[in-house]
């Protein structure tokens, strides 16, 4: 006979489900024209259902929401709705664009007050696009920084972003100016712009002290065509393509924001933080795969904040790692299959010693010897996407397993999780 706890989630999955089917009735993207204006309004909803497998009792483990385990983290055992999405895309003849995005679903945290890692406010900017030389844009953005964070969650098979990429240790978005422009049929992109360096804080109209600003590079070379922001081979590429990117950002702060107050330290550094990555994608036949990876070199005002006691021997340190990621999309099934792995280390003077290198990121070892990795945070991540219509209805699930957590950082979470998401896109 099944247990109560059991019933429980089945209820729950049922009940997800069907609030999942409701979205189905939803119509089409609107357009509207006037003249030389163009105004394109559409959105998403997308609830999403999230289950951690933690230890119980002397029972045995239990799922939450339905033990009486009362350490676990109740922000991420829930029912919540990780979209309620307003997007409006305008463009005045051939020369002007803009655009606003807004998620009324982040409009609060848990705890009543803004979430600043994924603000309601998603873009609002204005670009000049009638020079075909150079294009600017301006207002709150997007950071031309890393594949994976610069791809929407609607062209990923992944509800959760990998550790790194998500926001908590480099900012995704600000309010800032960028360049850019593509050549050679769009398979050659360069970025250049300069923010204020708060990220998603800046919202606040909090300025850093120092007055200096984030300035930040990339550039991207396709081939033997544009390759756009996607992880997912839709189309089936008959013949293979791949793009690579580099890109890299430099920061000099006089003093830490909240915003830097979740878990690494890392984001809004008081001092200069350097940062470097690159990333490589490629398609064929519904086969995709991505690789990225990302080093950062700190340079804190105060380093023993983070020198380990070995603050006499260097005024710096090293944090970084690496996220690769396989895909399959099997066009007969209606199905996407993602496996990704994903390793980042956030002090690399974690268990070194006084004259030894660096961490190295990749091998994971200090001159040959096995290092101690307490710093280091481990996880493989599996994915099934059934689409019931295109990516513009379609049922998610994710099943992430830490294999290393940091163990610097009280409270990370050492537990499996099971994410369901219904996403329905109306454009």
């Amino acid at each position: 006979m099944a247990t109560t706890s059991t019933l429980k989630a089945r209820i729950a999955l049922c009940l997800f489900v069907v609030f999942g089917l409701a979205a189905l009735d939803l119509k089409a993207q609107i357009s509207i024209n006037a003249g030389k204006s163009n105004l394109e309004i559409s959105g998403a909803l997308y609830p999403i259902f999230n289950m951690r497998y933690v230890p119980g009792s002397a029972s045995g483990p239990v799922y939450w929401p339905f033990s009486n385990n009362q350490n676990a983290d109740l922000r991420n055992n829930r029912f919540e709705m990780r979209n309620i999405q307003l997007n409006l895309e305008g463009r005045y003849a051939n020369d002007w664009e803009y655009q606003i995005q807004i998620n009324f679903a982040k409009i609060a945290s848990p705890d009543g007050g803004p979430d600043i890692e994924n603000p309601p406010l998603m873009e609002s900017s204005v670009s000049y696009v009638g020079s075909r030389h150079i294009k600017v844009k301006a207002g709150f953005q997007k950071i031309p920084y890393s594949r994976s964070s610069l791809t929407s969650y609607t062209q990923m098979p992944y509800i959760r972003r990998a550790e790194m990429v998500r926001g908590e240790v480099f900012s995704r978005r600000d309010v800032g100016v960028v360049l850019y422009n593509s050549y050679w049929n769009q398979r050659i992109n360069l970025f250049a712009g300069m923010f204020t360096g708060q990220g998603e804080a800046a919202l606040m109209g909090v300025n850093d002290r120092s007055g200096n600003f984030e300035l930040v590079a990339r550039a991207e070379v396709a081939y033997p065509s544009r390759y756009r922001n996607r992880e997912i081979d839709d189309n089936i590429s008959p013949v293979p393509m791949v793009v690579l990117g580099v890109n890299g950002r430099t920061n000099t702060r006089g003093n830490i924001f909240a915003s830097d107050s979740l878990n690494y330290g890392l984001k809004n550094l008081n001092g200069t933080r350097n940062m470097w990555g690159f990333d490589v994608s490629a398609q064929y036949m519904g086969w995709s795969a991505q690789f990225e990876y990302h080093l950062m070199n700190m340079r804190p005002t105060v380093m023993a904040d983070y020198g380990q006691g070995l603050q006499a021997y260097t005024d710096n340190f090293n944090a970084g790692g690496f996220i690769t990621q396989l895909n399959y999309n099997c066009q007969p099934l209606r199905s996407v299959f993602s496996i990704r792995y994903d390793r980042f280390n956030s002090n690399d003077l974690v268990g070194a010693r006084a004259g030894e290198p660096n961490y190295n990121f990749l091998s994971g070892t200090v001159t040959g010897k096995a290092y101690d990795s307490r710093s280091t945070q481990e996880n493989i991540t599996i994915a099934y996407n059934l689409k019931l219509n295109g990516w513009n209805s379609a049922l998610r699930a994710q099943y992430s397993q830490p294999i290393k957590v940091d163990e610097t950082l009280p409270g990370r979470a050492a537990d499996p999780q099971l994410r369901l998401g219904w996403q329905y896109l109306f454009r």
